[in-house]
């Protein structure tokens, strides 16, 4: 919650960063003014639940992409603690599957890093527990169990059906 200096001009919300003054945060509780005030201002209340158009979209991804070009170690840090995995688990599951995808054996083939899979049933959405990290996969890989959902019987069915039209 801000806390108001009685005798500054306001305080910096927590959204947008800049010095507003009290007027311009709604009151935690409209019933019991004693309870203060929000730590972001009306203006970024306002527009956080609004859908950003696709120019501010493209905007934010062309600025994530280039951050991760300017600090690739610092990126994949994020991206594995996002897994909940540690630089060390990645290292030791790679070795454990011998520097290849856990599915096809292959190398990653689009140049990057493999990705953590996870047992979507834990965690379904980010950041993960990490106790759920099966191994790695390729791109490829990845994404035919991820749209598989996967559910085993469906890819045993993807198999046989596979089988099926083998010559």
């Amino acid at each position: 919650m801000p806390v108001w200096d009685r005798n500054g001009p306001g305080v910096t919300c927590r959204g947008c960063l800049t010095d507003k003054a009290e007027a311009d945060f709604y009151l935690r509780d409209a019933a019991a003014p004693e309870k203060g005030r929000r730590a972001r201002c009306k203006t970024c209340v306002s527009t956080k639940g609004r859908v950003a158009s696709p120019a501010e979209k493209a905007a934010k991804a062309h600025a994530r992409r280039e951050w991760r070009i300017a600090n690739p170690e610092a990126a994949r840090r994020a991206y594995l603690a996002a897994y909940g995995v540690t630089p060390e688990w990645y290292a030791e599951t790679l070795e454990a599957q011998a520097g290849a995808c856990a599915i096809c054996r292959g190398a990653c083939k689009t140049g990057d890093n493999f990705a953590v899979d996870h047992d979507h049933r834990c965690c379904p959405a980010l950041p993960l527990c990490g106790k759920c990290s099966r191994g790695l996969l390729c791109r490829s890989c990845n994404l035919g169990i991820g749209n598989l959902a996967d559910d085993v019987d469906r890819v045993l069915a993807a198999a046989h059906y596979l089988q099926g039209w083998t010559r």
